[in-house]
């Protein structure tokens, strides 16, 4: 992961319906980095769950089943 290559400068070039979800207790791609990412992406949509870590999706599924559903039904 360390030496893989920087794809912040293509974020700009996705045109696809796009979710960034973090925890807000992510230590590997902390809120900021994932606000930076979506404020990169066109029309991104960016959802910071509550008391979570990196493992979204186990540590809050509920959460995380929400914010999936509101934005595949958007």
């Amino acid at each position: 992961v360390i030496a893989r290559i920087d794809s912040r400068p293509s974020l700009p070039k996705i045109s696809v319906p796009t979710l960034v979800l973090v925890g807000d207790r992510d230590p590997v791609t902390p809120p900021d980095l994932s606000e930076e990412m979506a404020a990169a992406i066109p029309n991104a949509r960016l959802v910071v769950v509550k008391r979570c870590g990196h493992g979204s999706t186990l540590e809050q599924p509920e959460a995380v089943n929400l914010a999936l559903t509101e934005w595949i039904t958007g």
